[in-house]
């Protein structure tokens, strides 16, 4: 049998990871109005995992814009992400446990419930979508696929183009090779079992962890979520290399963001890892394309996998090598996926 799951250096949590902050469980925070809710202990841990994806997805977002933009501030940048998850009611922590428990109505969640990946995954993608359209925030769109939908890859090139339907003009299979205006995170909820995982599935996760486009994973053992960046091998065997959340720090004013012991707090020193086969059979999969030739990458690495649903088009009679080409940046041929 396998061992249980045990600790792990930090520097071996994998390069999705290295900079994500741990966000944790908190107590003392503001009351989650009209709901008398001052700390998520017990039952926030899916959200806070599903927080540090989201804080891992906008932080690579960060860094490339970064490397385009002499001009940008990374540390500053970087602090304003953070503030964006402070345990506040606020627009301006748009991703905050309070507003994540907020926009879990929606979908009939109260706090105090446990969430699973697939609805936590939901709230992200609204209040990434609020984020960007009524908050000026960051260029990066969200889409949630699952076992039971087919992810199609021209829906998602309609989608970034922003453009209403006209399969038949040339004008359409034009600008489906246009460049994007934003970047997309792909969240994948699965279910790859009954009670346990299936043993067929775990090379997969891992080849998918793999993949330079992988933000992590959502999930854990039974009755627990946490964030998996990464892998580490720890005695011989790959394991999963994840962030916790289930430390109950106390919270601290919003207002006094960003001071060196709210810093340290969101700093882990151990990783927490366990080998795959441990996972509770649901979970989600987090993936960040910058533009569309790393979406056309990330397409052509997935295509094949039993775990995913993938499809060119909704349509047998779709042209696909008219459209699903990545962009000549170099000034030599284009290269076509298909």
């Amino acid at each position: 049998m396998s061992g249980p799951p045990n600790l792990c250096c930090d520097s071996d949590i994998g390069r999705a990871g290295r900079n994500v902050p741990w966000l944790t469980y908190r107590y003392g925070f503001r009351k989650m109005v009209p709901y008398c809710h001052t700390d998520d202990a017990g039952w926030g841990c899916m959200l806070r995992s599903a927080q540090m994806l989201m804080a891992s997805a906008l932080l690579r977002h960060l860094e490339f814009d970064a490397d385009h933009n002499a001009t940008s501030s990374q540390p500053h940048k970087q602090q304003q992400v953070l503030g964006w998850f402070e345990d506040s009611m606020g627009a301006d922590a748009v991703y905050s446990i309070h507003n994540l428990v907020r926009c879990g109505q929606r979908y009939d969640m109260l706090p105090g419930e446990w969430y699973g990946p697939s609805a936590a995954a939901y709230v992200l993608r609204d209040l990434c979508e609020c984020h960007k359209r009524l908050l000026g925030g960051p260029a990066v769109s969200m889409v949630i696929t699952s076992d039971e939908k087919v992810l199609c890859i021209e829906d998602i090139l309609e989608r970034m183009t922003r453009h209403p339907r006209n399969r038949n003009s040339e004008a359409h299979r034009h600008r489906l090779k246009a460049p994007w205006t934003s970047a997309l995170i792909i969240i994948v909820s699965l279910r790859l079992g009954l009670k346990t995982i299936e043993k067929r599935y775990i090379s997969h996760i891992v080849r998918l962890l793999q993949l330079h486009q992988s933000l992590g994973i959502i999930g854990g053992p039974a009755c627990q979520a946490i964030f998996f960046p990464g892998l580490n091998n720890v005695n011989g065997k790959l394991h999963l290399a994840g962030l916790d959340p289930h430390a109950a720090q106390p919270a601290r004013d919003p207002e006094s963001f960003p001071c060196k012991v709210k810093l340290e707090s969101i700093r882990c020193e151990s990783a927490f890892c366990m080998l795959p086969d441990k996972l509770e059979p649901s979970l989600a999969l987090g993936f960040y394309c910058h533009d569309r030739n790393d979406f056309i990458d990330f397409y052509n690495e997935i295509r094949e996998s039993p775990m995913l649903h993938v499809t060119a088009s909704h349509e047998v009679h779709f042209n696909a090598d008219l459209s699903f080409q990545k962009l000549n940046t170099s000034g030599q041929n284009e290269w076509q996926i298909m």
